[in-house]
């Protein structure tokens, strides 16, 4: 029976030559080249069937020696475990540890476990400093503007507010606070309420001075001045809730801070309202 002849055509990275006869198992064998330049035997069924697609360099391991990941800078290979190179690796800590080339390449392996060690410690440092206040107020921001299980995220990350990439680290925030005005009673205050929490755009306020920016802040203008009722409340001497029950049952500005000339001209909303909300 004739055979087909193979020369000419491509097999993966092999280009057959010409026939090379019978193997000893009286396979029918081809001459190859290789993509990378190699001359090989290989049957034509293993060709055919796409068993065989090259020399075996495809399945060689790449060389890593010299390279560096991370921590890490690779002597030599010392083998191969679950189908994967295996490397001898020195870590900067002077350490030597073998790693998988598919670790490697990956970013799974940049040291011999010294880096763990390291940012744990660092982390119990900055846990160290959280049985304060200020690790808190940095885990507080972080956390609404890329923990969607926060209940104030809906009004942080979830209208696109971030943190910058120099503040994701504790100790980069922590230094420009202490650079920048930082102290006990203050809190951090966006500039544009709709910017991301950057140093352009933050700076260090009291905390009364903040509550008064909120966006969901109720004011009253009268007299050319114009305050929340929290700091109206304050420089009258009202309640704020009796300040909160007259804004919101839509007397004016005037009413609001001074009460009503007479209770009559006034229709209190049909509910059960405390006689020390109701005004003169």
């Amino acid at each position: 029976m004739a055979i087909k002849d193979l020369s000419g055509e491509k097999f993966g990275m092999l280009t057959v030559l010409e026939y090379a006869g019978k193997s000893e198992k009286g396979y029918h064998s081809w001459k190859c080249k290789c993509d990378c330049g190699k001359i090989v035997v290989k049957s034509g069924k293993g060709l055919r069937n796409g068993h065989v697609t090259s020399c075996g360099c495809r399945h060689k391991a790449k060389d890593l020696t010299g390279m560096v990941f991370g921590n890490l800078k690779v002597i030599k290979i010392v083998g191969k475990k679950n189908r994967s190179a295996l490397w001898l690796c020195r870590c900067e800590c002077g350490k030597y540890v073998e790693c998988y080339q598919y670790n490697l390449e990956r970013g799974t392996s940049t040291s011999c476990g010294c880096l763990r060690s390291y940012y744990a410690k660092k982390t119990r440092s900055c846990h160290g400093e959280s049985t304060g206040k200020f690790y808190k107020k940095w885990s507080s921001i972080k956390s609404r503007c890329y923990n969607k299980n926060t209940p104030s995220y809906k009004n942080y990350g979830g209208r696109g507010i971030k943190m910058c990439d120099e503040w994701l680290d504790f100790w980069n925030f922590r230094e420009w606070a202490y650079l920048n005005g930082y102290s006990e009673g203050l809190t951090l205050e966006r500039i544009d309420v709709n910017g991301n929490y950057e140093p352009a755009n933050c700076k260090w306020i009291p905390m009364e001075e903040q509550a008064s920016n909120k966006r969901n802040n109720s004011f009253i203008e009268y007299g050319g001045k114009k305050q929340t009722l929290s700091q109206w409340s304050k420089e009258l001497g009202i309640g704020k809730e009796v300040l909160s029950y007259r804004y919101r049952a839509g007397w004016t500005p005037e009413e609001c801070l001074f009460g009503k000339e007479s209770a009559g001209k006034h229709q209190l909303p049909r509910m059960n309202i405390p006689e020390y909300l109701k005004s003169k």
